[in-house]
């Protein structure tokens, strides 16, 4: 069967209703009290009313061909109900900072060795990894401490150099949530910053994003850095620093988590990793095989991203090869890794395959007409209207 696509009209109508149709089933009334048994039935489905008003002959004519075309009932035809969309806290971005959630990171050392964390300290002090842990947000951290006199510029510095060589002209970016555990003595600036290294490892220049210290005093505060690639041979690294002055006695402790490096805008949302970079894919996909229920495993969120509210509308294909239109049924905040558990309505009616795209942008379904006669009102032939019920054809 041959599935139409509608007229640029039919995209813009002047009312709009989107409504679920249940399915259901009358067990019986007892004539002794008015009980009623309800059955609940397979083949709920989404209903739809649209309205048009005012046509001029270049768009009611292409809506009434197509109404024409599709033959009543018989004919079938995709349309996502433009209904208001709601931003999405999708991905599709790398992360190239290996051991992002600092897997394996305890005391004394930041994290799996072989990764490319390097901690380190200048000459006058000391530094080291004193706690890891998941904060408040959900988000691993690692506490970096140091102490001292110092006798250099940089007192403390956590430093991951990807493996990934760089191309000349692109633009990399650097970030990371920081936060002071207690109050800092004599720390002069924080900075998160990124740097490009030739293979020698000489420093080809960096740019700097210093922070106030009074943000992070009491808050976990985002900082981002970047810089376009000098060569063909740079590599990208992520430091993030905290600096005194010369002579002066410090101590602090700095809070670490959502370590990023990007190739891309400035970071933003944070692309959780594990041991290894993780290119978040532009999905949302479902994550395993699902066969029936009303629930579904989805991965390609931004950590702690709201990946959905109820009343969202959202669509995939499944295994019959017919894209499905259904409503979340409840909120759904994405976690750390990227993933979340979508509930909706109706059930599937279809198995779902591992990896499937799913559609919150524009969710699409297969409709058809609920009758034969959809007249229009044609004024003179000039302007015309008309209103036309359609509902989603599962078949």
């Amino acid at each position: 069967m041959t599935i139409l696509t509608p007229p640029a009209v039919f995209l813009s109508p002047s009312t709009l209703t989107v409504a679920p149709i249940a399915n259901t089933m009358s067990g019986g009334r007892s004539p002794l009290d008015g009980t009623e048994q309800t059955l609940a039935l397979p083949g709920s489905r989404f209903g739809a009313t649209l309205g048009w008003s005012n046509l001029a002959q270049d768009e009611w004519r292409p809506l009434l061909a197509f109404i024409t075309a599709l033959g009543g009932t018989a004919g079938r035809f995709a349309w996502a109900p433009p209904l208001p969309r709601r931003a999405a806290g999708i991905a599709g971005r790398t992360n190239l900072v290996p051991n992002g959630q600092f897997v394996g990171a305890a005391t004394g050392t930041p994290g799996t060795p072989g990764t490319g964390w390097t901690l380190s300290g200048l000459a006058g002090g000391t530094v080291a990894v004193s706690g890891v842990g998941v904060d408040t947000d959900g988000a691993a951290y690692i506490d970096v401490a140091a102490s001292g006199t110092a006798t250099g510029t940089v007192a403390a510095r956590l430093e991951m150099t990807p493996n990934t060589a760089l191309a000349e002209g692109w633009v990399m970016t650097g970030a990371a949530t920081l936060q002071f555990i207690g109050t800092p003595t004599n720390i002069a600036t924080v900075s998160a910053r990124i740097s490009p290294f030739n293979a020698g490892g000489g420093a080809l220049g960096e740019v700097a994003s210093a922070a106030s210290i009074t943000p992070l005093l009491t808050a976990a505060t985002r900082r981002t850095a970047t810089f376009a690639a000098p060569s063909g041979s740079a590599t990208g690294r992520l430091r993030i620093d905290m600096r005194v002055n010369t002579g002066a006695t410090y101590a602090a402790t700095l809070r670490i988590k959502q370590p990023q490096l990007e190739r891309a805008a400035a970071a933003n949302a944070y692309i959780a990793t594990n041991g290894n970079p993780l290119t978040a894919l532009e999905g949302p996909f479902v994550v395993a095989a699902t066969a029936a229920g009303s629930t579904v495993a989805l991965r390609g969120w931004a950590a702690l991203a709201d990946a959905a509210r109820a009343g969202d509308l959202v669509s995939w294909v499944d295994a019959s090869g017919r894209s499905r239109l259904h409503m979340a049924t409840a909120d759904a905040v994405a976690a750390e890794d990227g993933t979340c558990t979508l509930a909706f309505a109706p059930p599937l009616r279809r198995a779902l395959a591992a990896n499937t795209a799913v559609s919150f942008t524009a969710p699409t379904a297969i409709w058809r007409l609920t009758q034969n006669r959809n007249p229009m009102e044609l004024v003179r032939g000039l302007v015309a209207g008309g209103t036309l019920e359609i509902e989603e054809a599962l078949l």
